[in-house]
């Protein structure tokens, strides 16, 4: 009646170039957590931060200037429907292009609105009206931008991000940010959070000249490491979106998830370091970053 349990064996699993651990019990491999069981591959030196959705609020506001810079191909009875459903782009779009340059997302969200809102695609006429044509895509990509400068200046930073930018900044740690936005909406964004702006050495773009392909493809996050001085391999990467993880971990980063909380969080395991509901629950201690984002909470509540 006695259960005995033996760990007879433990080593190292490959997944997506990720190290993890199995331990295998009684012949049965269990994986173990890799946030608890795998050690840092080595300690970071420098802290890149993706922007949009990781550092401020803008994923709303983006969804809002998306649905105007369709003017009036977007049928009225779904811009209706949308703003009842609070100006959210459909998750199973949204979740497909987070972290994608606009030459990018924008072609798969004009076919998606072809295929489940009736916008019509060029060339095509309706037997009875004939719709509005969506602009094309370097003019939807100009009106989108335009309209999200306007709204973005009044972004709301995501909870934590000024707070952990200034104390990695205290801690000595360089800093970046690598975005898929261009550089004149990064400038409106920035206008009312020099606060948390003020702390980082570089700024890489998604229209960079050295930045030749967007996420998931590793040229942003290289490009950030290099003009920090720092290897890639000892940079540490925060990202909100499957596209940027992926980045960071072809470039060789090490990687920290803050999903969308509407995004299955195990998805991002086999691909991040550590995946964390929100930047207050950093812990940089596996890093050899003495910096716990709970404790510094606390102090702010207590007013010490």
């Amino acid at each position: 009646g006695h259960l005995s349990v033996h760990i007879i064996r433990r080593h190292a699993l490959s997944m997506d170039g990720r190290t993890r651990y199995e331990e295998v019990i009684n012949g049965r491999p269990v994986l173990v957590q890799k946030e608890i069981m795998s050690p840092p591959r080595q300690k970071i030196k420098a802290v890149i931060f993706d922007l949009d959705g990781t550092l401020l609020d803008t994923e709303v506001l983006a969804d809002r200037a998306m649905f105007q810079a369709f003017g009036k191909s977007l049928p009225e009875s779904v811009r209706e429907h949308i703003r009842k459903d609070g100006d959210k782009l459909p998750w199973e779009i949204k979740s497909k292009i987070l972290g994608m340059r606009g030459s990018e997302w924008i072609p798969m969200v004009l076919k998606y609105a072809q295929e489940h809102w009736g916008v019509a695609s060029s060339g095509e006429e309706d037997g009875i009206t004939t719709h509005a044509l969506p602009p094309p895509v370097d003019e939807f990509w100009r009106r989108w931008e335009t309209n999200l400068s306007e709204l973005c200046l009044d972004v709301k930073e995501c909870p934590g991000a000024t707070s952990l930018v200034q104390e990695l900044s205290r801690l000595n740690v360089p800093l970046a940010i690598a975005t898929s936005s261009r550089l004149v909406s990064v400038n409106k964004k920035r206008i009312k959070h020099e606060e948390m702006f003020k702390h980082f050495q570089t700024i890489v773009t998604g229209d960079d000249k050295a930045v030749k392909n967007g996420k998931p493809a590793p040229d942003i996050y290289i490009e950030a490491a290099r003009r920090l001085g720092v290897h890639p391999s000892e940079c540490l990467v925060f990202e909100d979106a499957m596209t940027g993880v992926k980045s960071g971990n072809a470039a060789g980063c090490q990687v920290v998830a803050i999903p969308d909380p509407r995004m299955d969080k195990a998805v991002f395991s086999p691909m991040a370091d550590a995946v964390l509901e929100s930047l207050w629950h950093f812990d940089g201690e596996m890093w050899g970053i003495q910096l716990n984002m709970a404790d510094c909470k606390n102090r702010i509540v207590s007013g010490v």
